[in-house]
């Protein structure tokens, strides 16, 4: 199970290894807006309710630089933070431009919330963090504990997790999949980079690759999210032969002058159903 979370989403696939550079899909990718980019706006949000919307936009205005130095500082301190029931800090702090300290002092008559330095916000609680973290992961991990009790994972238990993705760097969620899964058979695999692991695995796959035809041949099935087909026409017998649809074949049955027979439109001829595995050859 490849778990690959981004800014925007986080995307989960289930594989099978079949042979060198081969898999094939066990069940239908799937996953959900629940990637970091959400924390980012919930914490911009709480500064807006701090300082203002209307300053702060006016101080990325007037210092767009020192405003880049500013977030980039949020976001080392979202990946870096992390509290697990062994080490609990009871602050966790993001380091400010002494800039931005300076045009709050000026804006407000009151002096802005600071500890012992002025330059980091010591008053965010580690609590404050964990709700930040919390709500997304509760998200992901629900969807995981729906794929881990579907019928595949009954007949073959689920080997390796493995964590790829921007929002996988976070030691914080890291530590949270460790804690959640700790009672699993399965082994949690980490990759020291896990923001470049995509792109490491598909220079790898490159490298192998001597054809289009052998590159497209790494996925050898795919497992179908949902069923397809085309919405058509029957003949009456045909539309017939399926239960509790005398109503729907009366209301939709009417001469056809190409074929010269009656038949019923609106119906619905499947190509393949939901859930379905087809090889990629088809």
């Amino acid at each position: 199970m490849v778990i690959d979370m981004g800014g925007g989403t986080v995307d989960i696939a289930c594989h099978e290894i079949v042979d060198d550079y081969k898999v094939k899909e066990l069940l239908a990718p799937s996953g959900g807006a629940w990637g970091s980019t959400y924390i980012d706006k919930n914490l911009v949000h709480f500064l807006y309710q701090i300082f203002g919307e209307t300053e702060m936009r006016k101080f990325h205005s007037t210092h767009p630089d020192k405003f880049a130095i500013f977030e980039n500082n949020i976001e080392s301190a979202k990946i870096n933070f992390c509290a697990t029931r062994v080490y609990r800090p009871q602050f966790y702090g993001i380091d400010v431009p002494p800039t931005f300290t300076d045009f709050m002092l000026d804006t407000y008559t009151t002096q802005a919330p600071s500890g012992d330095d002025n330059s980091v916000f010591q008053f965010l609680q580690a609590k404050f963090w964990n709700n930040l973290f919390d709500s997304n992961l509760k998200e992901i991990f629900g969807q995981i504990e729906k794929l881990l009790i579907s019928e595949v994972f009954k007949k073959q238990p689920l080997k390796y997790m493995f964590l790829a993705g921007g929002f996988a760097c976070s030691k914080y969620v890291q530590e949270q999949f460790k804690i959640h899964f700790k009672d699993c058979s399965f082994r949690i695999i980490i990759p020291q980079y896990p923001l470049l692991s995509v792109v490491d695995g598909a220079a790898q796959l490159g490298k192998r690759a001597i054809s289009i035809e052998k590159q497209a041949a790494f996925v050898t099935s795919h497992i179908m999210p949902r069923t397809y087909g085309i919405r058509t026409c029957w003949g009456v017998d045909r539309a017939l032969a399926h239960p509790k649809v005398k109503s729907f074949v009366k209301q939709n049955t009417f001469f056809s002058d190409v074929s010269n027979e009656m038949l019923v439109k609106n119906c619905f001829s499947v190509f393949v159903k939901q859930g379905e595995s087809v090889s990629i050859d088809k």
